[in-house]
């Protein structure tokens, strides 16, 4: 026989086979109607034994599409027979679609399963539906009584029921800041890293996105270096916007020195301008004092003369003296003016005289000083006119 002769018989051979595999496999692809435990447990055990991997994937799928209420505890026995096979055919469908049924029931069961792997799957379908059905206190409070191996792999069917159950962003935020932190405690930057990257950008409700910002946050707590370097990696994805200061905000509070320097290597432009002040506006919420000094030692531009007017007025009250020498280190003529008309509004009547000369210091003339007061001193007069007519009126 020669080898064309061989090769169409082959061929011959392999439609004839495939043709049948085929209309097996395509023969009833519809759940079955089996009404009874012990038909369902019949047909299913036909299937785990099934010798050919096709037919039985096919038969196993439709059989656990066709579980209900009458069926299920043959479903059940069949499934804790096979357990301790390797990754049991059928078990992450299996357990999904029982957690659906019968999720209390489920949850009784998981307490005596055989196989540590189907137990998973059953324990994070529990949380799934926990999360769908009844809120995320009770979907939390199961998870917290897992044990950390269960943790590790479920903890995404927690979020992923919570996001899928349409509650409130306050709760799903914190979902995935839990489980964020308990990634990088348990698993380390990998796991936490592996968990993100498996994560579709396209899950609902903006997941994704909150997961980076979540990861972004404390990760670069964990590690700078690291932070810095998921940043990098992607800032360019759709669900990075803004990703920069989420990094940095985590960053100041760790390390507020170090990052401004990083911010200070950034190309000059908006972005680097919009960043910095926003880092030393944290910076100062934590460090006033601090921020301030940093301030103090910068060359004039119009975000150091911003983060003076800022400055000036936080401390217009609470330290005169340093809100003057802050204002006197703007140097926009027409900001400086606006800063300090400010500052004078609230001192022009408690303490005249120290208000002129505190408007001196910052750097008006005397002249100028004098009639920013004047002005003050006519509007507050209109004022208590107009409040006066109204009153009599």
């Amino acid at each position: 026989m020669n080898m064309k002769s061989l090769l169409i018989g082959a061929a011959i051979a392999f439609s004839v086979i495939l043709g049948f595999v085929a209309g097996r496999m395509s023969s009833d692809s519809r759940p079955p109607e089996i009404s009874t435990p012990e038909e369902m447990a019949s047909a299913l055990h036909a299937a785990f034994v099934e010798p050919d991997p096709l037919v039985r994937a096919t038969e196993m799928d439709r059989l656990v599409n066709g579980m209900n209420e009458e069926n299920l505890a043959g479903a059940i026995s069949v499934f804790r027979e096979f357990s301790r096979r390797s990754k049991t055919l059928g078990a992450f469908e299996f357990f999904a679609h029982w957690a659906k049924i019968d999720v209390e029931g489920l949850v009784a069961e998981l307490d005596s399963w055989p196989d540590e792997d189907g137990k998973a799957q059953g324990v994070g379908w529990v949380t799934y539906e926990f999360a769908m059905q009844d809120g995320i206190d009770r979907a939390i409070a199961y998870y917290e009584g897992q044990s950390n191996r269960f943790k590790l792999v479920t903890g995404y069917r927690l979020v992923e029921g919570a996001i899928n159950s349409g509650q409130e962003e306050n709760a799903r935020k914190r979902l995935a800041q839990n489980i964020v932190l308990k990634l990088l405690r348990e698993r380390g930057e990998e796991g936490t890293l592996s968990f993100f990257e498996n994560v579709p950008v396209g899950a609902s409700n903006g997941f994704k996105r909150q997961l980076y910002l979540e990861v972004s946050d404390k990760l670069t707590r964990y590690s700078i270096e690291s932070g810095v370097a998921f940043y990098g990696a992607h800032k360019h994805e759709s669900y990075a916007k803004n990703g920069m200061m989420r990094m940095l905000g985590a960053w100041i509070d760790v390390d507020p020195m170090a990052a401004l320097a990083w911010i200070e290597n950034l190309e000059e432009g908006e972005e680097r301008s919009r960043v910095l002040e926003a880092a030393l506006d944290r910076w100062a919420t934590q460090d006033e004092a601090a921020a301030i000094a940093w301030t103090r030692k910068q060359l004039p531009s119009p975000i150091i003369d911003r983060l003076n007017r800022r400055f000036t007025g936080s401390l217009t009250i609470r330290n005169p003296d340093l809100a003057v020498q802050l204002a006197r280190g703007i140097s926009d003529d027409e900001m400086r003016r606006k800063a300090l008309r400010r500052f004078a509004r609230y001192w022009f009547i408690r303490k005249p005289e120290k208000t002129h000369m505190w408007l001196v210091e910052a750097g008006l003339s005397e002249s100028e000083a004098e009639a920013m007061i004047d002005e003050l001193k006519a509007t507050h007069q209109l004022r208590l006119e107009e409040s006066e007519r109204r009153g009599a009126s």
